[in-house]
């Protein structure tokens, strides 16, 4: 281990392997060679031969995988034909926090302790917290290379648990008002939004499709709706999140950054790390706020 070790630290790569190679024919089921055998392959660029030189390893030493880091490397190895980075990120992340529930126990907890609207948050959008928390503030710092990667992934993970909880408390609690109302919906045509949000309002079976942009502009156009429909929609929304008005500014900087995520587009790091407080800010408005 010591020679081979000594090879690689002085870029003799194939003398190194030839070591490497050697011993574990002579001891196959000795620990450290295949852990070994991976370093160099990662330093050579070769992360699919490394990950299967760890896996190996994990075979001999079954305790290897309880380290954060190994599993990190593992899942990251398990992921690598992955369509694109930020399905990495995601992959990596449910990973890491299935493997270790020790580390989403922790993250749960303190969010717990310290944002009391947490505990508001339905499962799903839970999850999307979890991931986008481990992903901008631990899996940034175990891989730094990936870092711009992990944070433009996280910045989507936030806002989706945004869009997750908007369309449930707004959009679909306002459904179940106006079809357990009197009121009828006067059907527009066309392909607008407005039109769109209505034709969701009229069938309750129908799946509730609107975008995070798209839910954005109906409630900021709704303040201003000249037909009875959206001065309706206005007046429900006012009554029940009275404070979602006051942070529409917060939401559409939540979807601007959003949307280049979920499409590959350029997030500045900056603008990521901003995300998770903007989100909470406007999750409390919605959440933790005493209708009127």
């Amino acid at each position: 281990k010591a020679l081979a070790e000594c090879y690689r630290l002085a870029g003799q790569y194939d003398k190194a392997r030839s070591v490497l190679e050697e011993c574990l024919q002579l001891l196959p089921g000795q620990p450290g060679f295949h852990r070994q055998l991976a370093y160099l392959e990662a330093q050579q660029g070769d992360f699919k031969k490394a990950y299967q030189s760890l896996l190996a390893e994990t075979e001999i030493d079954s305790t290897l995988g309880e380290d954060p880091d190994v599993s990190i490397a593992l899942a990251l190895g398990g992921a690598l034909d992955a369509r694109d980075a930020q399905g990495l990120s995601e992959t990596l992340a449910a990973r890491l926090l299935e493997r270790h529930p020790e580390i989403s126990d922790l993250v749960d907890s303190l969010h717990r302790e310290y944002w009391s609207t947490y505990a508001l948050l339905s499962d799903t959008a839970r999850h999307k917290w979890l991931l986008a928390t481990t992903e901008m503030y631990s899996l940034t710092l175990r891989e730094p290379k990936l870092k711009q990667s992990f944070l433009v992934s996280a910045a989507e993970h936030f806002a989706q648990a945004v869009e997750i909880e908007l369309r449930e408390h707004v959009f679909s609690n306002f459904r179940k008002a106006k079809v357990g109302s009197s009121d009828q919906i006067e059907k527009e045509t066309g392909g607008d939004v407005i039109s769109k949000f209505q034709k969701i309002c009229l069938d309750p079976n129908q799946k509730i499709n609107l975008t995070l942009g798209e839910m954005s502009g109906i409630i900021d156009r709704s303040r201003n709706g000249r037909d009875p429909f959206m001065r309706e929609f206005y007046r429900w929304l006012d009554r029940s999140h009275p404070r979602l008005f006051k942070e529409i500014r917060i939401l559409q900087q939540i979807n601007q950054i959003r949307t280049p995520a979920a499409h590959g587009g350029s997030v500045s790091a900056e603008e990521a790390m901003k995300m998770p407080g903007k989100c909470r800010r406007l999750l409390d408005a919605l959440l933790n706020n005493p209708a009127k």
